[in-house]
């Protein structure tokens, strides 16, 4: 009963001392960061002779209306219009304060005087919903915005039933139970903005029994197997054509030697065997000659490849050669013989 008596007490004494016609109360009002806001004269009486509007930024006079003259401060920020509106540009955090307005007649009474607790709020951003279909969840999230309320419905506007749901700050999530719903949407909006974006998950339910799982690792084994024996295969016949190869250039140029050798041994002048007694002409460290188109055995010689054509070599003719018995004798000369040998001859 004390406790009531006291505040009937306090309350009656407000309004004793407070002024008549004038209106105390407190009214919240919400702006958009970085945007501008318009501040109007909330419960402006009426049929009453409005000579002075004022605007206050808690103690400090921001301007006034007066005669139909509007007299400002040096803050730009601050726009008075005649009608009373305040606009305030760019709003800031420190934008948040108390406005408050008065409003008086020609004799000076206060007729109204209204307080507006300005809250700058941050504006939502637009949405993005993702999902994972293996955990059958999806996922709400927004980058930017103040005290945001986020909401997901399922198939349009019909509110969630079945499933997990949780809120960390700009991010939502949510769990389904089968059966998987159509569709989603998920909004997102607080004092001063609201986005909403509608998503349909693309899940196809796959099961993958143990035999499938099998079958695919065993396909692929086999195909792993085949590539090692063909790529064995093409290192083994690239490595002989390559010895094949090899051993056709040593082969050619063994041959192009000995036909240089030959050829040399047979221009050569001045090598002309001498014959004596009709006896074969002796060749030097018991050398013999051998027969046309007989070739010299060359050490490492290589037999020809299977398949190899050789080339036809041109038949060469022994170089016509006059046999002599003996050295040539000396030739006689011619005398003249006396009567006496002539007789005897005869």
């Amino acid at each position: 009963m004390k406790f009531q008596s006291h505040l009937l007490v306090t309350y009656l004494l407000l309004l004793f001392f407070s002024p008549r016609g004038v209106m105390v109360e407190e009214n919240m009002v919400w702006g958009i960061l970085a945007q501008s806001i318009s501040l109007d004269i909330p419960d402006l009486p009426k049929g009453q002779e409005i000579d002075d509007i004022r605007w206050s930024e808690g103690q400090t006079l921001i301007g006034k209306v007066s005669s139909d003259k509007v007299t400002t401060g040096k803050n730009t920020n601050y726009e008075i219009f005649i009608n009373g509106t305040l606009k305030i540009r760019e709003l800031k955090a420190v934008s948040e304060q108390n406005y408050t307005v008065s409003v008086y007649n020609k004799n000076g009474k206060n007729l109204l005087k209204k307080t507006l607790t300005l809250n700058v709020m941050e504006a939502v951003s637009k949405p993005e919903m993702t999902w994972n279909c293996t955990l059958k969840s999806i996922f709400c999230v927004t980058q930017n915005g103040t005290n945001p309320e986020m909401t997901l419905y399922i198939n349009g506007t019909h509110p969630l039933k079945k499933g997990t749901l949780t809120k960390e700050g700009l991010k939502l999530k949510y769990t389904w139970e089968d059966p998987l719903p159509r569709e989603f949407k998920c909004v997102v909006k607080n004092k001063v903005s609201e986005e909403w974006v509608v998503g349909q998950p693309s899940c196809s339910v796959r099961v993958l029994d143990i035999y499938h799982i099998l079958s695919i690792c065993g396909g692929g084994v086999i195909l792993l197997i085949f590539l090692t024996l063909l790529i064995s295969c093409c290192l083994r016949r690239k490595r002989q054509s390559n010895q094949t190869n090899d051993q056709n250039l040593e082969c050619n140029s063994t041959r192009v030697n000995m036909e240089e050798r030959s050829r040399k041994l047979h221009q050569s002048p001045g090598h002309h065997p001498q014959q004596s007694g009709g006896r074969h002409p002796q060749q030097p460290g018991g050398h013999r000659p051998q027969a046309p188109g007989h070739h010299l055995q060359v050490p490492g010689h290589c037999p020809p490849v299977p398949g190899h054509r050789p080339r036809p070599q041109p038949k060469r003719h022994p170089p016509n050669i006059q046999q002599q018995s003996g050295p040539p004798l000396p030739r006689p000369r011619n005398q003249q013989r006396s009567p006496h040998q002539e007789k005897e001859y005869r």
